[in-house]
């Protein structure tokens, strides 16, 4: 087990998650003040803060709240503001509240197509703005980069799709070192990945307590992190361990035959009979039910860590989705189990302002929450630049099929799951008594737990953050 991180004191100041939870990001704003009281921010419309002389002039005009033409922001009264760090503040108002207000503007700017305005306002974001500043900075800079990359509309890359490869990380000038660094960063410190593995093998372990056969169909292997632990639970288990199966779909060849040795040689250290079948599949909606080879008498489980997002595409309906078409072929395996972990966010709206709220909500969230933790200035930039800048990027920068990142509300898998013909399988109480036990040993007491109808949501200060859930064939 790795290093646990340190549990640091909870924070209750001014910091970017409890800034940017209080915008309405939909509603066109003026630039606020805000001061903190009792717990909350509260948002006082004032004088605007300048931008560079360049652009000033002696009227203020708005479209939509939105500033345009050639006049779009006045010179704010020196009385009232003070620049420090050159960032324009009023003694009491927090800089982190300018910056997601620039960032909001630029939005609507980009929202209304008037990229002059939306090229003045990402100016003034990067001059204050960049990887190695506070969470709040770090934030802005990557979605200032994306606001500026849906401008562009320099979205043809895997790097603005938000997709993770060799040919991404020999391009960015990485090397699958650092990718490696920022997953062991990622999973050492932060309790998403060690929750959502920890609960969904808890999932599979109650489903096949009486089982001496079960074949699990992992649909995102992930370099196998989650199976040795399962492995291990099942070598221990009375009367022996069953016989286990593993079919793990991927689009590396070469990374799920490393994958493959690497767990037998766990199995045969653990006396565990494992049998592992590689399905290479370029993309998860060329799945089909013919692919998977069931043998009687097993129980059958389907695994689906942070996949089922990537298979929503644009449509009017959810039968003409490949999430559609692919939990058809889902449903004709018959799983006793059908387990999965999502984003529990709802990054997958058509209007734009909505979705680029809700990112900035959730983002804020998730680099508040890092904040706490202890772990290297090396591994957490590698951290934010390979795992959450792309996806914020291709959340906010990309349309249509080039948009592949679209997590949804459980509220909204819900719906999608039952629509496929599945109904939710309450977790039992040792999931639940397992990820409380995680969070109390080893992380902060910012992070929360909240189970409902066949799931369980981690959050961070009651924001969802991620949600692993449990399903059964209707």
């Amino acid at each position: 087990m790795p290093p646990p991180a340190p549990i640091l004191p909870f924070r209750s100041h001014q910091d970017s998650f409890g800034t940017i939870r209080s915008f309405d990001f939909q509603q066109p704003i003026q630039p606020a003040f805000a001061s903190w009281t009792h717990g909350t921010w509260h948002v006082h419309p004032t004088v605007p803060p300048p931008l560079p002389p360049a652009v000033r002039g002696p009227a203020w005009q708005h479209r939509g709240g939105i500033p345009h033409g050639t006049v779009p922001v006045p010179p704010a009264p020196a009385s009232t503001v003070a620049v420090q760090g050159g960032i324009p503040h009023d003694g009491s108002q927090d800089p982190q509240v300018l910056l997601v207000q620039l960032l909001v503007m630029c939005a609507h700017a980009v929202a209304e197509k008037n990229a002059s305005i939306a090229q003045m306002i990402l100016a003034r974001l990067r001059q204050h703005t960049g990887p190695e500043g506070t969470p709040m900075e770090r934030l802005a800079s990557y979605f200032t980069e994306a606001l500026a990359a849906r401008i562009d509309q320099s979205t043809g890359s895997a790097l603005f799709k938000g997709l993770l490869s060799d040919k991404l990380l020999e391009s960015d000038g990485s090397t699958q070192a650092s990718m490696l660094e920022a997953f062991s960063t990622f999973y050492d410190y932060l309790p998403i990945g060690k929750f959502d593995h920890l609960t969904m093998n808890q999932v599979i372990l109650d489903a096949v307590e009486r089982e001496r056969a079960i074949h699990i169909l992992d649909l995102q292997l992930w370099f196998g992190t989650q199976w040795p632990a399962l492995l291990q639970a099942l070598a221990t288990r009375p009367g022996g361990p069953p016989r286990v199966r593993i079919t793990a779909v991927g689009s590396s060849a070469d990374d799920l035959a490393a994958t493959g040795d690497k767990l037998h040689e766990c199995a045969k250290t653990l006396r565990v009979h494992l049998e592992y079948k590689a399905l290479l599949l370029p993309k998860a909606d060329k799945f089909h039910a013919g692919l998977v080879n069931l043998h009687p008498g097993e129980a059958f489980i389907v695994n689906s860590l942070s996949q089922f997002h990537y298979l929503l595409q644009p449509s009017t309906s959810d039968s003409d989705t490949s999430f559609g078409g692919f939990m058809a072929h889902i449903r004709a395996l018959r799983p006793k189990v059908l387990v999965m972990a999502e984003n529990d966010a709802s990054h997958n709206s058509s209007d734009f302002l909505k979705r680029f709220g809700e990112c900035l909500k959730y983002y804020s969230a998730v680099f508040d929450a890092m904040a706490t933790c202890a772990s290297s200035p090396s591994g957490r930039l590698k951290m934010e630049r390979l795992f959450a800048a792309p996806k914020i990027r291709n959340i906010i920068a990309c349309e249509g099929p080039n948009r592949v990142e679209r997590h949804e509300s459980m509220a909204d898998w819900s719906k999608r799951l039952e629509v496929a013909g599945f109904r939710p399988s309450p977790l039992s109480q040792r999931a639940v008594n397992q990820a409380k036990l995680l969070l109390r040993l080893y992380y902060t007491n910012g992070y929360t737990l909240h189970s409902e109808r066949g799931s369980l949501v981690l959050g961070w200060r009651n924001l969802p953050l991620n949600t692993v859930s449990a399903w059964r064939v209707a």
